[in-house]
Formats: C-alpha cells, structure tokens, sequence
C-alpha cells in the first residue's frame, strides 16, 4: 500500500488502461441481496467465449469479463478494464432481460471485447443452463455468450449500502474510496469543463517539448564527449549506454508521430481520459483541503491532503458511509492515512505549500 494505491482509485481510474483483478475471486460490488425465486440469483459467471459458430471471441488471459446476478434484481459487472452495474429480470423459463448498464469509462487495451461484450449483452433476451455453463443469446440470432460458473469472493466491506466482495486489500479500499469520493463530488458540484482539458493536454505538450529540448541537449554534450580521443573504454561505454537509453525515451516521447488514424484517435481519447482524472481528482484535494486543512504531503502526481483525507473518511465512518467486515483489511485502509512514515510532508518552507491548492498547476 502507499501512493499506487491512492492515485488507482481515481484512474481505476487515472491512466491505467486496464487495472484487472481476478473476476469473482478479486474485485466485485453488489447491493444487498433479498431471497428471490430465479435460478440465475445469487450466481457469478466468468465470460468463456462469445459469437457465432465462424466468429468465435476469447478473452485476453488477463482480462475478465463477469455478471454477478444479485437476488433482488441488481447486476454487477466486470468488463475488462471497467466496472459496471445495471439490472436483470426472468419472466419465465429460459427467458431473460437485463435493463441500462452503467460502467467506469477507462480505455482497454488493443484487442478488448469491452464494447462487444455491452452491445451483446444489450441483446440478450434468452438463457441456458448447460453442465455448469451459462448460455446467453439474443433470439434467433447465431451469436452466443458463453460463461462458466465462479465462486462468489467473500464479504469484505459495505459502503453506501454496497457490498465490496473481496480477498485483496487494496481493491477494497479502492472501492470504498471511490464511492465516497465520487458521492462528494457530486455533492459538491465538483466538475471538469471542457477548456480545463484542453489546457491540461497543452500543459502536457509543453512539458513533453521541455524534455524532449532537455534531452536534445543532453545528446549533443554526449556526442562531442564521445568524439574525445581521450576517453577511456569505460567512460565510453557509460556515455554510450546513456546515450541508448536518453534515444529510447526521445522515440517513445515521439511515438505518435508514427500512429495510423486509428491509432491516433485511440491516443487521443485516452489523453482526454487521463487529463479529465487528473483534474477531477486536483479538485477534490482542494476541495477537502479547505474543508478540512491539515497538512500537504509531495506526491508524484501532485499534492495529497493526507490529513483532509483521514479527517473526512472519519466522518464517513462515524456516519456509518462505510463498514470494513475483516479487521486485518481495515488496518491496511487506515495505514496510508495515519502512517506519517508513508510520506513527505510540505514544510513551511517548501515552495507551494501555502497555495498548494490556489491555482491548477495545468495552467502555467
């Protein structure tokens, strides 16, 4: 634990395209289950394969595709890099229906079944239960969806009256903090317009030309030195091999210049993805910041309002927001906010540290 799995509860969102847990052995939320009478309630199915006969889709080894069918109705999804929840319904034998599903928006790699495994759920109006396997189609149509059968993961936590169903940590404490800290944004009316991304991708561009001029820089002293005939073999070779790693990061830097269209727009979107994380997640430290004061920890993405952190989710906890079921797992939430060795603290004479949060720093 520490600052990863901080800044991954607003990436799960921030730049991961694809932070993937285990399905139903991993991360995975519900609401509260009532008794119901369906054969589907109170099940988890893992995504198999899906498509027609000549046209059959896998998933990537690492990615899972599951539905939790909640016995009062509700439905919880995983879809590789995303999360969603939405409803379903059975009307009688072999018949299904499942209702408008909501998902976190980041951006799966190359090669995802995300938006095939929505748009063939959105079909489905039909079901099978085949030796342990669950089939799901769309009327007459060839295409099926087939899953096998997985164990639910044990009850970790509740917040906001959700079920967090977990055997890791960090993913419960990512689920929790999500949800709070989404419901005080919304409370807040904590937005990010358009403009502030279009000025977060151009703050971007600016430091990545900064880099890339500083590096050109550093390349041009490298090969006059390298053109001494008084250097040694092995100053040489540490030039040399400086030199390799400073062209790799300049190509990389300079990747999208080689990208087809597709590619492009693909870069594109997860820029505007990224920028929007990132602001929403500067203007809840500042928001928590002057609601709560305290002191400012140096982050790598940022100032962290360590103390406004462990300060609001005390209330939650007093206002019962939030239950943490296993006490081994509430120790490792509570660490990162009352741990002082986690962090570097902003003292009175670090730069920033009394306008931490007075202006975004994507504005320069």
């Amino acid at each position: 634990m520490g600052t990863k799995l901080i800044m991954t509860t607003f990436p799960a969102l921030i730049i991961t395209a694809c932070a993937h847990s285990d399905g139903p052995g991993g991360y995975s939320v519900g609401e509260p289950s009532t008794p119901g009478e369906s054969e589907l309630g109170d099940t988890v199915w893992r995504l198999v394969q899906m498509g027609a006969a000549n046209d059959v889709l896998t998933p990537r080894e690492d990615a899972a595709y599951t539905l939790v069918f909640g016995t009062d109705g509700t439905l919880v999804l995983e879809v590789d890099c995303n999360r969603g929840t939405g409803s379903w319904s059975s009307r009688g034998a072999g018949k299904i229906e499942f209702g408008p599903i909501a998902t976190t928006r980041a951006i799966c790699p190359p090669g995802s079944l995300h938006d095939d495994f929505l748009a063939a759920i959105a079909r489905v109006d039909a079901y099978a239960l085949e030796d342990e396997h669950l089939l799901l189609a769309a009327g007459q149509e060839d295409a099926v969806m087939e899953f096998e059968h997985a164990a639910q993961a044990p009850l970790a936590a509740r917040v906001l009256g959700t079920e967090i169903r977990t055997d890791d940590a960090g993913e419960m404490q990512s689920a929790i903090l999500k949800s709070l800290f989404e419901r005080y944004e919304e409370e807040h009316g904590i937005l990010v317009e358009d403009w502030e991304i279009e000025a977060f991708i151009a703050h971007l561009e600016r430091v990545k030309q900064a880099d890339l001029a500083k590096q050109a820089a550093r390349l041009d002293v490298i090969d006059r030195r390298l053109q001494s005939a008084a250097l040694d073999a092995s100053e040489r070779q540490s030039l040399q091999a400086e030199r390799d790693r400073i062209d790799e990061f300049v190509s990389n830097m300079s990747e999208d210049q080689s990208l087809s269209a597709e590619e492009a727009l693909q870069a594109s979107a997860m820029r505007s993805s990224f920028a929007e994380e990132m602001i929403m997640h500067w203007k809840l430290n500042q928001a928590l910041y002057r609601q709560y004061g305290g002191r400012i920890a140096g982050q790598q993405f940022g100032p962290e309002p360590i103390d406004a952190y462990r300060s609001f989710l005390e209330e939650q906890s007093r206002e019962d927001a939030f239950e943490i079921l296993r006490p081994d797992f509430e120790r490792d939430f509570w660490r990162y906010f009352t741990d002082d060795s986690m962090h570097s603290f902003l003292g009175p004479d670090d730069i920033g540290e009394g306008d931490a949060f007075g202006s975004p720093p994507w504005t320069d």
